[in-house]
Order: structure tokens, then C-alpha cells, then sequence
């Protein structure tokens, strides 16, 4: 038997050749170029077309993707995402990228006119990996360990230039407070202080097999990140089983549920800016080695601050968990007919805390009134879709296929918010 190259268009799987929209196929194989645990790292470069916004949040990635350009000024512009033939609406960095066959990217109109208006952006169909007929079971195990380091560091201004370069602002404004540059040395370096070199540690344990009628595929994946900012941490535990029946030679039926638990120790808000405003004449604490080093002291002004008072008064903590799932039947009958019906669902939580306690660290970074602030998100919805395919193929080069479908969608999605 030839091998016959396929896309999948969310209904159905179209051969290349007879294609008429725009699609993109990525296989395992690029996927696994890349050891990121961030699936849009993966598959960043890897096509064209595909344009990523990477922001840095302690050393962890938070990628938005857009497809040929941003189509909207106001609306969502990022694409539909659907997993294993569910719409996806969460963080796709909770996805664990050994756990994906292929990810299918339809660019224009024609390849996403199934999807309607949520289609506008593209869409992103990620497959995940299923059992193989006729297979002994395997069991396999993939993890490594490594590191992660800020690398192009901004030069910056040790003690002594930065209390030239003070002194003389305050000669050309006028002001009258001036830093004795004879003290100074080199000072604190800020990058180092508050910035690591974050160790990085995945595994992932797979089973997979399959008899003439009847496949499975089922892993088990650990990561753990550090963050290159101190005290930014990141933990994911995720799962993924899929069974796949023949029951006899026209029925079909298997399910995929997909799990995955994470937990998040944030870094502070603005503390970027912090860290590159910080003076390096501040001493992170001083003699007394209990007392933080204070701008106030020195008459630096309010704009800048001790990013290690910053870091070590930060109470803030993220983790969630998300369940997707689906089960068909496929059932063919009459020759050129074809039945399935799938029922497909999700459920999920998010929840964060603030805790910023009484204290008093610098004459600007001080909390007279202790505060707790929790949210929280609850995700549930389902789909059930019936398909009617009619496929013939007449006087051996004219194929028709009919496809014919029934969609119904329930939606539930609960916020809520305190402080005290």
C-alpha cells in the first residue's frame, strides 16, 4: 500500500492532493526538534505564516500566535485552537508537547469555512498521539534536565559611575543632594542578586500498543521549571489515554481524555522595571544584615526601589487544572455511508492568591494594612456533533463527498473575586 498524505480539517481528512485551501501539516517529527515544553517554542520557525508575540514572565514564555498578521483591531486575533476535535480554550502551555502527533494550521477562508466566524483568525487542529493496530506494547520514557540563563545582559553603571552621573544631574536641575562618589566601588549588581541560572526538569512515561482490533495510547508527564527570577516557579502534571475499538467491520468507537494540573509561584508585578531602575549605590541590606537598603537614604527619590524587599515580601500563587474529553461512534452502512456521533466535553478551574502582609522594608516599600486577594474560574461546557457522510467514486475519476452535520454547544463559565 502507498502512503497517502492527509490533512486534517476538523470533519474530515482531505489527501493533499485534492486540497484546495491553504494548510500546513507538522508532523511528531518537527515537534520534536525542539526539547521546549512550551508547544508554541516548538513550533516557532518551523512555518511560514505563523507570527508569535513572546513575552518573558520570569524566565516562563506566554505566546500569543497569530496567523498572516493580525485581523482585527479590537477582537481576539488569535486563531481557533481545537484539541482532538474539541475547541481549546485554555493556556496552551498546560499542553504537554510529547503527547502530540501532529497540529494541522488551516490559513484561509476556504480551509476554515466549517468553523464559521470562529474560524476568521485560522484555525489549529492539534492531534495527540494514539495506539497502532497490531502492535506489542511499548512502553517508553523520555525526560532530560537542564538549565536556563539570561544571556545579553544590558550593560549597567556600577556604584561609582552611577554616583558621578547622579551628582551631575543634580548640578544641571539644580538640586542640592549629593552622593560621595569616594564610597563607592562597584555596588550591588542587581542581575545577579535577583536573577538565576533556573533548572529545568522533564519526564514523561508512555505506554502504547495495539491488537487487530483495538489500540491504546497512555502517558504520564512531570515538568518542573524555575524561573530566572528568583522565586518564580512553575510546576505540570499531565495525562493522556485514548482507546480505540473496531467492534466489528462498520462499527467503530474509542475516546481520548486528556488531563492536566499546574502550579505557579508568580513573580511580582513591575518588578522588571524595578530591577533595571535599581540603584546599584543601594546595598542590598546593610551591616546589620537585617535592615534592607533603603533609596530614601541615600535621597534617591521614590521612583526606584529594593527589588529584593520586592521579591521577598511577594505572596502570590497560581495553579489550575483542566479535563478534556470525548467518545464517538463511528458506524458505516450502505456502502458509501458513514455515521458518527461524538459526544465531547470540558472541565476546568483556575484560581489565584495575593497576599501582601504588614511591613515596613524602605521608606517606599511599606504596608500598614495586611491584604488578601483570591480569584477564581470555573470552566464547564459540552459538545455533542452528529456527521452523515456520503462518499462515491464514479467512472473512476469523479469522487463526491457529501457531508451533512448537527452541532449543539453548552457553555458555563464562573468568575468571582475577593479581597480582604
Amino acid at each position: 500500500d502507498s502512503f497517502q498524505f492527509s490533512y486534517n480539517t476538523g470533519y474530515q481528512n482531505v489527501p493533499k492532493e485534492r486540497s484546495t485551501g491553504s494548510f500546513v501539516q507538522i508532523n511528531n517529527e518537527l515537534l520534536n526538534r525542539s526539547v521546549s515544553t512550551n508547544i508554541l517554542d516548538r513550533l516557532d520557525g518551523v512555518t511560514s505564516g505563523l507570527i508569535f508575540n513572546k513575552n518573558k514572565v520570569g524566565g516562563m514564555n506566554q505566546s500569543d500566535i497569530t496567523i498572516r498578521g493580525r485581523s482585527t483591531l479590537y477582537a481576539n486575533p488569535n486563531p481557533l485552537i481545537v484539541l482532538d476535535n474539541y475547541p481549546y480554550e485554555g493556556d496552551l502551555s498546560n499542553i504537554n508537547p510529547n503527547d502530540i502527533e501532529s497540529i494541522d494550521i488551516l490559513k484561509d477562508a476556504s480551509a476554515t469555512a466549517i468553523y464559521g466566524s470562529r474560524g476568521a483568525n485560522g484555525v489549529v487542529i492539534i492531534t495527540t498521539k494514539k495506539g497502532a493496530a497490531d502492535r506489542k506494547t511499548v512502553v517508553n520514557y523520555n525526560g532530560y534536565v537542564g538549565y536556563q540563563k539570561a544571556t545579553n545582559q544590558v550593560p549597567m553603571a556600577n556604584a561609582y559611575q552611577y554616583s558621578v552621573l547622579f551628582n551631575e544631574l543634580a548640578r544641571m536641575t539644580g538640586g542640592t543632594n549629593f552622593l560621595d562618589s569616594s564610597k563607592f566601588g562597584t555596588g550591588t549588581n542587581w542581575f545577579d542578586q535577583v536573577l538565576r541560572n533556573a533548572i529545568i526538569t522533564n519526564h514523561q512515561v508512555s505506554v502504547t500498543g495495539g491488537s487487530e482490533k483495538n489500540t491504546y495510547n497512555f502517558s504520564l508527564g512531570y515538568l518542573s521549571q524555575q524561573g530566572i527570577l528568583k522565586t518564580n516557579d512553575y510546576t505540570r502534571y499531565t495525562a493522556n489515554l485514548s482507546n480505540d475499538m473496531q467492534i466489528n467491520k462498520n462499527i467503530k468507537a474509542g475516546y481520548t481524555v486528556i488531563g492536566n494540573f499546574n502550579n505557579s509561584d508568580n513573580a511580582p508585578g513591575g518588578i522588571w522595571h524595578a530591577l533595571y531602575a535599581a540603584p546599584p549605590v543601594l546595598p542590598v541590606k546593610f551591616a546589620d544584615g537585617v535592615t534592607y537598603g533603603d533609596p530614601g537614604y541615600y535621597g534617591l527619590g521614590s521612583a526606584v526601589s529594593n527589588p529584593q524587599a520586592t521579591l521577598d515580601y511577594n505572596n502570590s500563587v497560581s495553579r489550575g487544572y483542566n479535563f478534556t474529553g470525548n467518545a464517538y461512534v463511528d458506524v458505516r452502512f450502505l456502502s458509501h455511508f458513514d455515521f458518527k456521533t461524538t459526544i465531547s466535553g470540558v472541565y476546568g478551574e483556575s484560581e489565584s492568591k495575593n497576599y501582601v502582609p504588614v511591613y515596613k522594608a524602605t521608606s517606599t516599600q511599606q504596608n500598614a494594612v495586611s491584604n488578601l486577594g483570591i480569584s477564581r474560574g470555573e470552566n464547564r461546557s459540552w459538545i455533542a456533533e452528529n456527521t452523515l457522510t456520503y462518499t462515491n467514486t464514479f467512472a473512476t475519476n469523479h469522487r463526491v463527498t457529501i457531508l451533512a452535520g448537527q452541532h449543539a454547544e453548552w457553555n458555563n463559565y464562573n468568575f468571582i473575586s475577593a479581597s480582604a
